[in-house]
Formats: structure tokens, sequence, C-alpha cells
């Protein structure tokens, strides 16, 4: 690129002056000579040459009318000068030679470098996503799995019948049930303590059994310790009256036992209405007879215990019900139905040691029989309720 200064004309009256004299390029006075100004990139020793020729052309320049005109004043330029100016002689290079074909470099963000997202974005995706997820999973759910189907239409399983509601199962099974009556039982136990832990209520119970005393826990806490028991009060204070000797703390406890109101399915029903009640009719005939006899003995009303033969048919009976009961009662009932033929069995076989050898020992194990029967015939009508 050439750039060059505003020409100078010459002053008046000096147009003879001759540029000729002198050394080329020098300049006379009163004479002004163009300048020319070029940038031009480094170490391009080729355009040097051209340059002095240029400004010796321009200082031999004719001076005064016969002059031309520079060709910058009219705006037009010579082929030299236009080769000049559009050649590449005339552009500025700063020492970089770069290709026109060669990619811009494009800035990366920070984040971009290493390939990772922002810890926001990544948050932000997961939240929307399992907002998402909740809405369409709870549109599924009320779309299929609702409870009406008259509020659902589209369900799969709107065509089906609806399963009845556990109210009506339960009138219906109600309504497929008998209700009917076994035998009351009252008594009165000879309760010796309660304790939570089960431990500390066994130690008691083998400390009384080790002096030949009745003892029977249940299972269920607070655990209760039974020593005795008597038809009626009377005859409970005749038995505490042992324990009150020991100093034993003995407290009375009614017992009352509601045989009405038992429910079995008809089926259940037709198969033990004959046995159920005869076995529990049996039962409490052993539980009262021996009950009876022990408290005289123990109470020291008389010194020989009375042979139980009466007993023996009717026990035979009872034992023989209850084998057949076993496979009729529900599932539930069977454990209890169990627990009341060994009591029974354990009363009537020490009864009949104790005739044989009169001992307060065999006559206390007869009464831990009989407090047996009593608490299982109490979980046995619980359980056909």
């Amino acid at each position: 690129m050439e750039t060059r200064g505003n020409h100078v004309r010459p002053a008046l009256g000096k147009e003879k002056t001759s540029s000729r004299e002198g050394t080329p390029g020098s300049v006379h006075k009163g004479t002004a000579r163009p300048v020319s100004v070029r940038i031009r990139a480094a170490g391009r020793a080729a355009d040097r040459p051209r340059k002095s020729e240029s400004n010796r052309e321009d200082a031999l320049q004719p001076v005064g009318g016969g002059r031309k005109p520079f060709v910058e004043e009219k705006g037009i330029l010579s082929p030299a000068n236009r080769r000049r100016v559009g050649s590449a002689d005339s552009e500025i290079h700063w020492g970089v030679s770069r290709s026109p074909f060669s990619k811009r470099r494009v800035k990366r963000p920070g984040y971009a470098k290493g390939g990772r997202q922002p810890m926001g974005t990544v948050l932000l995706s997961v939240g929307a996503a399992l907002v998402l997820g909740t809405i369409m999973g709870f549109s599924v759910i009320s779309l299929f799995f609702s409870d009406d189907p008259a509020l659902s239409p589209r369900s799969i399983d709107s065509h089906l019948e609806r399963n009845p509601s556990p109210e009506g199962d339960t009138a219906s099974s109600k309504e497929q049930e008998s209700v009917f009556s076994l035998a009351d039982l009252n008594a009165v136990l000879l309760q010796g303590g309660s304790f939570a832990e089960k431990e500390r209520a066994q130690q008691v119970i083998q400390s009384h059994r080790s002096k030949g005393r009745a003892g029977v826990m249940t299972d269920a806490s607070p655990h209760r310790i039974y020593l005795g028991v008597a038809k009626n009060r009377d005859d409970a204070l005749k038995l505490s009256v042992t324990y009150q000797k020991e100093n034993v703390d003995v407290y009375l406890k009614d017992l009352k036992v509601k045989g009405d109101r038992v429910r079995l399915s008809k089926g259940t029903l037709q198969a033990v209405e004959k046995d159920l009640p005869r076995f529990v009719e049996d039962g409490h005939r052993i539980f009262q007879t021996l009950a009876a006899s022990t408290t005289t003995f123990l109470g020291g009303s008389s010194s020989s215990f009375s042979d139980p033969k009466q007993l023996e048919e009717v026990h035979r009976r009872m034992m023989d019900a209850g084998a057949r009961l076993e496979k009729q009662l529900p599932s539930g009932a069977r454990p209890h139905l169990q627990d009341l033929m060994m009591a029974a069995d354990q009363a009537v076989q020490s009864a009949r040691e104790a005739s044989r050898n009169p001992s307060e020992a065999l006559v206390w194990q007869t009464q831990e029989g009989l407090v047996r029967y009593a608490l299982a015939y109490e979980a046995l009508i619980s359980s056909l309720r």
C-alpha cells in the first residue's frame, strides 16, 4: 500500500529552475518534491529497488506548465501505480502467515473442557425426571386400579364383579354358623401371686412343689400362680388355712365360665353335637366330685380319701369322646381340648393313688389337676366364641 502526501507546486517566477541540475533525487531551492510513504512488511528486500526507481521518476518530473499532473490528483491511477497498489507488495504483513483455509479455533466454556456438565443442570434434570415419573405413575394407578369400577369404566377389570365387602362376608359366615350352649363352670381359685418375669414365677412354683403343694402357672404375662381350687368360697377358705400356717399370702379369685354363645359351623356342629356336650358334662362331674373330696381331706374333716371308683366309667367315656372331638373341632380349639383331657386324667389318677395310700402330697396333686381343668375349660370356651 502506498500513501502520498499533498503535492506542493513550485512558487511562481521560479519555474525555469530545472530539476535536472544536481544529482538525481536532489531538490533545488524553491522546489517541493512529492513525498511518498509506504508501509511494507519486514524482510521484503525485493521492494527496495522499486522504491528508489519510483522516487527517481518522481524527482525527474518536469516543473512548470509542461509538467503532467499527478495521477493521484485526478483520481486516476496509472497501470504502474495500479499494479503497485493492488499488488501483494501493498499488503500489511506482521510477520505471521496464516492459511486462508485454516479453521478458526472456537473457545469452549470452562465446564465443557472436561466433558462434564454443571451440577445444577444435573440436579435439575434428575428432579424433573422424578416429578414426571411420579405424575405418570399416579395417573396409571388411578386409571387401571380404581376401587370403584363406576369411576373408571376403562379399567381392565371393570367387567368383573366386585368382591363382597368384609361386612358381607362376616354376615354370611354368621348365618352359616350355629350357636349353642355348653355347661357353665363356677369355682374359686387360690392365687399365690403374679409375676412379670417367667423365671421368678417358675422359682415360686418349684418352692411350693418341693413342699408337696399344688402349683400352676399361666403362660401369658403377667404369670399368675394358682395353689388350689374349690367349688365355693367356704371350701376355698378351708384350703387356705394350710398356706396361712406357712405365712404364704393367698388370694381368693372367683372363676365363672359361661358356656353359652358357643359358635360352630353347621357341619362341625352336626359332627360334635352328641360328643361335645357329653364330654363337658363328664368332665364337670369329675371336677365337682374330686373338688369336694380333696377339700374334706385337706381341711382336716377326714383322715381317709374316698375311692373314686364311680368316676372310672365317667373318666373312660370322657377320654373316648375327647379322642373323637380332636378330629372334629376347629384347629384353634384342639390344644385346649387336649389340656382339658390331660387335666382330668391327672386328677383321676392322683385320686386313685390317694385312695390307696392317703397322703397330702397325692391329694394336692389331685388339686393341681383340678386347677388345670378349670383354666383349660375357660380357654376352650373362649376359642369357640
